[in-house]
């Protein structure tokens, strides 16, 4: 599903998984909370069985099991708004040079690569992949050492938002969603991040949520609605144990419900 993991990590000669000892991070105060219901105290049966359910404390969010049936009627229906255009935008050189709007000066954001010769651990390389025409945002790439990200960038003011990974549009456009790359590498992310488009100004991006954990690894997302997504994800334990190959019966389906 992540291919860019496998890249950073060949280019340090090492798997792209389990390896590291990880530590857990929560950026959100989340409440853990048996079947909906609030509770300050851990249930250590949904712990010990992956089988949990979380809740902000500020009510954005909550997250739920769902079905796979329900991941294959939302992958039915959804529509991707990303175009891979990426014969417009070439590389010369090492330069991605990525065009602007006018009057916009300078009339490009530039990307360079590293050139040829330079120290293995201070590679980086970018590619232009394509862009959200709806809202009007490019999408680039960057690679490094042990680390991968992508920008968004707008098309009228250049701006520049770094994410984890490649985004898509919710059903009306009200928000991006992405996940982490591939689980494994030191220091990297586990888990998905939202975006809000706010309504004053289409192209003014603002992260409604962020969550980074160690109870699940994900692998795939759709948008059910414009403020539901369900999440395909393994539990950490079983991502590990299949050397980061699950077996389809280990995966299990998330539903993210924005408030």
């Amino acid at each position: 599903m992540f291919p860019q993991a496998a890249t950073v990590a060949k280019r340090r000669n090492v798997m792209p998984n389990y390896m590291k000892t990880r530590r857990l991070t929560i950026y959100l105060t989340l409440l853990l909370a048996a079947c909906g219901q609030k509770n300050n105290t851990i249930d250590e049966g949904l712990i010990s069985n992956r089988l949990l359910v979380l809740e902000d404390r500020t009510k954005n969010f909550s997250i739920s099991k769902t079905t796979i049936e329900n991941f294959k009627r939302a992958k039915r229906t959804s529509k991707d708004e990303f175009i891979q255009d990426t014969i417009n935008v070439r590389k010369i050189n090492g330069v991605t040079e990525v065009p602007l709007k006018k009057p916009h000066y300078p009339h490009s954001l530039i990307f360079k690569d590293t050139p040829a010769g330079i120290e293995e651990t201070e590679e980086k390389e970018f590619n232009y992949l394509g862009q959200f025409p709806i809202i009007g945002k490019y999408l680039v790439s960057g690679t490094f050492w042990e680390h991968y990200e992508c920008y968004l960038i707008d098309k009228k003011t250049g701006s520049k938002t770094t994410i984890w990974n490649k985004p898509r549009l919710s059903t009306t456009s009200k928000y991006f969603a992405n996940l982490s790359i591939e689980y494994g590498l030191e220091g990297e992310p586990n888990g998905i991040q939202i975006w809000k488009i706010k309504k004053t100004n289409k192209n003014n991006l603002h992260k409604y949520l962020e969550l980074n954990q160690e109870i699940w690894v994900p692998d795939d997302f759709v948008w059910e609605s414009d403020n539901s997504i369900i999440i395909k994800v393994s539990s950490v334990e079983n991502y590990m144990k299949e050397n980061g190959q699950p077996k389809e019966k280990d995966f299990f389906y998330l539903k993210l419900l924005l408030r």
